[in-house]
């Protein structure tokens, strides 16, 4: 079995597309665990300018994205990497936004 059985199942185009919905529904989840855990209002704000900023690039790569189904593969894989290096940011963003958040939730005369 291959390691890129997605890929090769729903091709590059819908594979992304599913990558992209697949982010979107995780964010109620992310709020989901603020709320379960009560952290700090900055996890909430974080939350919501990493997805202000995953939508932004998005608009920005809209023409390449949601245009005709016969756009060129070079311009769909300089799309794919540049929204992976900006997953990664979020990745790393979101994940020091939860470590600080739980640190104000043990020691709260911070803030």
């Amino acid at each position: 079995m291959s390691n890129n059985y997605i890929v090769e199942t729903l091709g590059f185009r819908r594979g992304l597309f599913f990558t992209l919905a697949m982010g979107y529904c995780l964010v109620p989840l992310m709020i989901l665990v603020g709320m379960l855990f009560q952290l700090h209002s900055l996890h909430y704000f974080v939350l919501f300018a990493l997805a202000v900023f995953v939508s932004l690039r998005l608009h920005q790569q809209r023409s390449t994205l949601f245009g005709s189904k016969k756009t060129d593969t070079k311009k769909l894989l300089e799309a794919g990497e540049i929204l992976a290096k900006d997953f990664v940011i979020v990745a790393i963003i979101y994940t020091l936004s939860l470590v600080v958040s739980s640190y104000l939730k043990i020691s709260p005369f911070l803030f």
